[in-house]
């Protein structure tokens, strides 16, 4: 094989590894599976992980945790290491599981969502996690599709108030993560994110323990919808006290729309916007948001089948596991989500959208970059070939008072078909230096 078919072999894999990283990139740094993995992971096995910051200027902190988002199951936040060059991730969710996934650093900056649904496959071993886990902690979401600029109303009970909602997609950086005021017990969220994509969303109470998450809920519409003066805001259920367990799923419908409330106050410098002049299904609150802690929770994990209306029940079951070792139960608040996370009537787009946006500038560039230096290998190596196949001269000066006789020996190199040897004789004058000759 040439040397330019290897090199261009080594381009297009370094090229797929490039946008395998890129595509679960965020503005601050971008993780994947070394090598990488497709969208089945084998349960209780270990999976290397790899980090690549995005600027000499920022380098994420250990130790460095993955949050696990279980499509109707209980998210687990598990901490893969201090070095940045030795991480490693253990999947424990139980088989059949259907995960989205999230690095976190120490300081809660966030690496961004994978962008695959990863589905555990069986494995040699169910070790790493138990077989059954419940917990008192409710969501509840009103819809399983949404549209842009749409609401998606989730509901709270149980466990020990104030509640921490998190949501994530498939399309970047998690979009909401803020933990909501204590006598809070709903979150009308406005959909600002792309569309073509998932949303799941969770929460858990201030000892650290996880509801059952909600199912897949589709993403359509447009992408940079700005909802106009649309917010997304906190507050609490009409009929339903804080901290109680919420209704069965027949008589949820049966909650009345109060006002809606202002958006939880933001650590942020932004200004808070005008309340929406929309319904929800909130009553007025006065709202506040906190940094919700890292928590340590050695809690032991279970994994018993369940389905999405498991939520809506006063203790839920889970198909998820939560990490058996001693680890917080959610990471460091995600500091660089919180200061943009509904603060502005844009917020909730700007971090998915613009991590997205930004992402694809990068791979665009790059994927640019490789096409040029592909075009530039094939010019000079088409260029070398056409040198080798163009004629051969030889040139000999012969004084012209001297018969002389040659011969030309075989050029090094065999002549391809098209090729020819020019033998040009240059008269010398009488006395002149002996013949030179030679190719060029």
């Amino acid at each position: 094989m040439s040397r330019f078919a290897c090199g261009l072999i080594f381009l297009v894999v370094l090229s797929q590894l490039v946008i395998q990283c890129l595509a679960q990139a965020s503005e601050n740094f971008a993780w994947g599976f070394s090598p990488p993995q497709m969208a089945q992971l084998t349960e209780c096995d270990d999976f290397p992980v790899m980090i690549v910051s995005h600027s000499d200027d920022f380098q994420p902190q250990p130790p460095f945790y993955i949050m696990a988002y279980e499509v109707s199951g209980i998210a687990t936040c598990q901490e893969i290491g201090m070095d940045p060059d030795n991480l490693v991730w253990q999947v424990d969710h139980a088989t059949g599981s259907q995960l989205l996934l999230e690095m976190v650093d120490a300081n809660g900056v966030s690496g961004g969502v994978a962008p695959a649904l990863y589905t555990i496959q069986d494995g040699s071993s169910s070790s790493c996690h138990s077989n059954v886990i419940t917990s008192p902690v409710q969501i509840s979401a009103d819809v399983t599709a949404i549209n842009s600029c749409d609401p998606l109303l989730l509901s709270f009970g149980g466990g020990t108030l104030p509640y921490s909602v998190t949501i994530v997609t498939s399309l970047g950086a998690a979009i909401t993560n803020l933990t909501l005021g204590d006598e809070d017990n709903a979150y009308n969220w406005i959909d600002r994110a792309d569309p073509d994509g998932i949303l799941i969303a969770t929460v858990h109470d201030a000892n650290g323990q996880y509801a059952v998450g909600t199912g897949v809920i589709g993403l359509s519409g447009v992408t940079g919808a700005t909802c106009g003066s649309d917010t997304s805001s906190s507050g609490q259920l009409a009929n339903i006290s804080p901290g109680a367990s919420l209704p069965n799923p027949a008589t949820a419908s049966a909650l009345s729309p109060p006002s809606s409330s202002p958006p939880p106050e933001q650590t942020s410098d932004t200004e808070t916007p005008t309340p929406p002049s929309s319904t929800s299904n909130l009553s007025t609150s006065t709202t506040s948001s906190a940094t919700s802690s890292a928590t340590a929770d050695s809690s032991t994990t279970d994994s018993s089948t369940t389905d999405s209306s498991a939520a809506t029940t006063p203790t839920t079951t889970s198909s998820n596991t939560t990490s058996s070792t001693s680890i917080p139960a959610t990471p460091p608040s995600h500091t660089s989500l919180l200061a943009s996370t509904a603060s502005s009537p844009s917020a909730v787009s700007t971090t998915s959208s613009s991590s997205k946006s930004h992402a694809g500038a990068i791979a665009g560039g790059v994927i640019a970059g490789l096409v040029a230096l592909l075009l530039l290998l094939f010019y000079l190596y088409r260029r070398r070939e056409r040198r080798r196949d163009g004629p051969a001269m030889v040139e000999l000066d012969i004084p012209n008072d001297q018969p002389t006789t040659f011969s030309v020996s075989p050029p090094a190199r065999p002549l391809s078909g098209n090729s020819s040897v020019t033998i040009r004789v240059n008269p010398v004058p009488h006395g002149a230096p002996p013949p030179v000759y030679g190719r060029k």
